[in-house]
């Protein structure tokens, strides 16, 4: 027959063992030399090492290196510079050719060049701070994550863009310079240029880990001292003609002076949240942050000669006799105010390489607004304040757009461009008392944030040298208010004691962004 016996049908009584051998061993070897041929067939057509044509890209001709980078687009973005001592000092004047082409991936990339994979794992990795409510709690839906420590880099560790621009990275004034190619195709690192060739340079807008002075004199001046003076004399002596529902929550009421200068009266049944809103004023003072409108406090006597006129309504707004009230300056320019970029995903962050190798974020963001959030953040972390920021990252559990709508109580001047923190009601005290809850939020911004303005840096830095926070609140409330002291508690010692701390924590962050990112 011309068959082989294994294929042959076999009928009962003919079979053998010796033949159900062979026919097995047949099989097996058949599948080990497919196995072994489907293995070998491609190394013979592997397509050319690009691995080695992205290495000596810049020892190609020009007419080469032309032809490679016309499909190439630069996207920077932030590389975090976690950990680079541990690459090791003999390689520290290496440079490392990045492809950053859009088309490639990040595994791509990562598995030409170790160092970039070493890296770009490092970036998202969260350090446990060990005293971060965050590194204990990390869910997905608590609104952000907490941002890694960094290691201060070598700084001759240079990354390389195969786009004809190499990225220089320093920790506090990185330059972009741009190769000069010579007919050899060999670039010329001489020649730096040190702005970019679409936009403003980082160094007009930061001196290290500061606001830069230029900055600083475009920024609104806010209010001043002038200002909150006159404000505070004007309530004492003006009486009040007109009440109307308006100004928030349910019992507070807009209140037209006899002048028609209006004002938000803040009523509340409890103590804490009166002491909340005029003891953030005053340490927004302290600090020199001037985004608070002038307040005042005042106690409500429907016989006095100032409520007089408004007798009726007082009763009608069911304010009790002889409570403390706060009168905060209306101002009738505000508009909603938004969550800048840098702070909307999950990623939030704002370092000065940030705004180096973000491309088009300085295009996207106002630099004047951008800066008044240093503050803002620094502040809210201080007093715990639960109604702004807090507010929108707590409810992304349930709304995950809410860092996109309107921050909550907060507004801006459409004449000024100031940033106007409304309703701090919430700070150092009710804010502190829910701190277990809420922490982690609070932490999040502050880690996020290692740029500042200088003025309110050197104010904690102060406040952290002399631990005299409490001396100086209670001073203020005592020498502005002196009627008022037997109507309004002083601000609790436990207050005290937590906002030093809370001082402590920024103290820590600024400092350790300066180590990063100064000379």
């Amino acid at each position: 027959m011309g068959h082989s016996r294994c294929f042959t049908p076999q009928f009962p009584g003919r079979t053998s063992r010796s033949i159900k051998c062979s026919c097995v061993i047949t099989a097996v070897l058949a599948f080990i030399l497919g196995i072994g041929i489907g293995a070998l067939i491609p190394l013979y057509f592997m397509p050319v090492n690009v691995d080695s044509l992205n290495l000596n890209i810049l020892h190609s001709s020009d007419s080469d290196a032309s032809a490679d980078f016309q499909h190439l687009t630069l996207t920077p973005q932030p590389v975090i510079m976690n950990q680079l001592d541990s690459i090791s000092s003999k390689d520290s004047d290496r440079t490392l050719y990045l492809n950053l082409d859009s088309s490639t991936s990040d595994d791509s990339v990562s598995h030409r060049f170790p160092e970039f994979a070493q890296i770009q794992a490092l970036r998202r990795d969260n350090v446990d701070t060990g005293d971060s409510p965050l590194s204990k709690n990390t869910e997905p839906n608590q609104g952000g994550h907490v941002h890694p420590l960094y290691k201060r880099p070598s700084s001759n560790v240079k990354f390389v863009v195969p786009d004809s621009r190499i990225l220089s990275l320093h920790p506090v004034q990185p330059e972009i310079p741009i190769p000069r190619f010579n007919h050899s195709g060999s670039s010329k690192n001489d020649t730096v240029v040190t702005k970019r060739e679409h936009g403003s340079s980082s160094e007009e807008f930061l001196e290290g880990v500061y606001w830069s002075s230029a900055v600083e004199k475009k920024l609104p001046k806010g209010f001043t001292d002038q200002d909150i003076r006159s404000w505070r004399r004007f309530v004492k002596e003006s009486a009040v003609s007109k009440i109307e529902e308006g100004c928030g929550r349910m019992q507070n009421r807009l209140l037209s002076m006899e002048n028609g200068t209006r004002a938000c009266c803040r009523y509340r049944h409890n103590f804490d949240q009166i002491q909340g809103e005029i003891f953030s004023f005053y340490l927004s003072q302290i600090l020199n942050i001037r985004n608070l409108a002038p307040s005042a406090l005042n106690i409500i006597q429907p016989l006095d000669q100032k409520w007089k006129a408004v007798r009726q309504q007082l009763n009608l707004a069911q304010w009790v006799e002889e409570k403390p009230v706060v009168l905060t300056r209306f101002i009738d320019t505000l508009s909603q105010a938004y969550i800048p970029l840098p702070f909307r995903d999950s990623n939030r962050r704002l370092h000065p390489v940030d705004l180096l190798l973000s491309s088009n974020l300085l295009e996207k963001v106002d630099i004047n607004e951008l800066a008044q959030w240093s503050d803002l953040i620094v502040f809210d972390y201080l007093t715990a304040n639960l109604d702004r920021m807090v507010n929108n990252l707590y409810n992304l559990q349930w709304n995950p757009s809410m860092m996109e709508a309107p921050a909550h109580n907060l507004a801006k001047d459409t004449t000024t461009g100031q940033l106007i923190f409304l309703d701090n009601e919430s700070g150092l005290l009710h804010g502190y008392r829910l701190l277990d809850k809420y922490e982690q939020y609070h932490r999040v911004m502050l880690d996020s944030l290692c740029i500042f303005r200088r003025s309110t840096a050197d104010a904690v830095k102060r406040l952290h040298r002399d631990k005299n926070v409490g001396h100086l609140l209670k001073s203020m409330f005592q020498n502005l208010e002196p009627a008022l002291i037997n109507y309004l508690p002083m601000i609790p010692d436990k207050s005290i004691k937590i906002l030093n701390h809370r001082i402590d924590r920024v103290y820590d962050q600024i400092t350790k962004c300066e180590s990063l990112y100064t000379t």
